[in-house]
């Protein structure tokens, strides 16, 4: 509460957002109301925040590919980038519970030309080997653009980020899987980013680790 005298406002009865003012005993008083939070509940609204809640969730756990996958100069930046291009990824059902197909996630979204790369795994030797194609040099497909490969436990902290070789160059790459990701399902994509780290393409989904890929 505020006790006040004004000239210009003289004598108030009226309320303003959260604001009572009025006069009591020849004095204006300014008294602050409690605000009141409409929590509107449509189906429409419970939805969306279902949806926001998973794409949060998701870009916890995965900060360190957003980063990578959406660059910008704070994490919030990144987070809302991986928010806006996920969210038609996820599907709500009749009781607000939210799936999405890991293969469509999108962890990074950009200008650039995704990159000509596949993978296989084989669980023998607990290893992914990449395989990148020679690209044509293009403006949106630089030769020093760098391409990385991302192993991740779908729904979990768990994923392992790879540098592999340079978009001009036709090569493979063995990479050994860490222990805590090769005991679970994980996916594999790939996208590129160039030398300045500014850029980046589209997500590339290439297999599961599941006994193998097709």
């Amino acid at each position: 509460m505020a006790i006040f005298k004004s000239l210009l406002l003289g004598k108030i009865h009226n309320s303003v957002a959260n604001l009572c003012m009025y006069e009591r005993d020849g004095v204006n008083i300014v008294r602050g109301l409690p605000l009141k939070v409409h929590d509107a509940q449509t189906p429409v609204q419970l939805a969306q925040r279902a949806r926001m809640k998973m794409l949060r969730h998701l870009t916890r756990i995965l900060e360190g590919v957003v980063k990578k996958g959406y660059p910008s100069a704070s994490l919030l930046q990144a987070g809302n980038g991986f928010v806006k291009r996920n969210m038609k990824q996820m599907v709500v059902d009749e009781k607000y519970q939210v799936s999405y197909d890991p293969r469509l996630l999108r962890l990074s979204s950009g200008e650039l030309n995704p990159p000509e790369v596949s993978a296989s795994f084989d669980r023998e030797s607990g290893c992914v080997t990449f395989v990148q194609q020679r690209q044509a040099l293009k403006p949106l497909a630089p030769d020093d653009d760098r391409v990385y490969g991302i192993v991740w436990v779908t729904n979990d902290c768990k994923y392992q980020i790879v540098p592999l070789k340079l978009r001009g160059e036709a090569a493979s790459s063995v990479v050994p899987i860490v222990p805590s990701i090769l005991k679970n399902e994980f996916q594999v994509y790939a996208f590129t980013v160039s030398a300045n780290g500014r850029k980046t393409s589209e997500t590339v989904w290439l297999c599961e680790g599941k006994g193998g890929c097709s």
